[in-house]
């Protein structure tokens, strides 16, 4: 017997949501990529590559990076999404790993998410930033130094083994 999937219709709020899904994507889009820069700039500092460690090679085919750090190599993937309720790009970092068979891949440990109008949450809804293409200069190395933190705090977590 096949798989059968019950059709499950949606609200006329999550058909509002994305009947716009190409141009809140495009939008999101262009403010992950202006995140990806700063987070580049953030890592390329001397005091932040003396104190931690990172580099931060930009994807020149997307919003994606290569990491390292002091605490394995790691990977930031834009993920298009409809997250609570919106459409955003969840902007996953993920940490290379081994199984204990010896194959490698990755295991997602941290993320933000990106709107349409450049407000970056947490996966809990933490605002992060307010807006990224804020002229506020302080507003803008606060967010980015608590993404570079957590992200660099992520990658180095040690995982419980199951």
């Amino acid at each position: 017997m096949g798989v059968t999937m019950a059709f499950d219709s949606i609200n006329q709020a999550q058909y509002d949501v994305v009947r716009t899904t190409t141009s809140s994507l495009r939008k999101a889009a262009e403010y992950t990529h202006e995140l990806r820069d700063m987070l580049a700039d953030l890592f390329a500092n001397e005091h932040a590559k003396d104190q931690w460690g990172v580099t931060f090679e930009l994807n020149p085919h997307d919003t994606g990076a290569v990491i390292d750090t002091p605490y394995g190599a790691a990977r930031a993937a834009p993920v298009n999404s409809v997250v609570n309720g919106k459409v955003q790009i969840r902007y996953v970092i993920e940490k290379a790993v081994a199984t204990v068979e010896g194959a490698s891949g990755y295991l997602c440990v941290w993320e933000v998410l990106v709107d349409e109008a450049g407000i970056v949450t947490s996966s809990d809804g933490e605002t992060i930033f307010a807006r990224l293409n804020t002229f506020e200069h302080t507003e803008n190395r606060r967010g980015v130094g608590i993404i570079g933190l957590s992200l660099l705090y992520a990658i180095g977590a040690e995982r419980s083994r199951q």
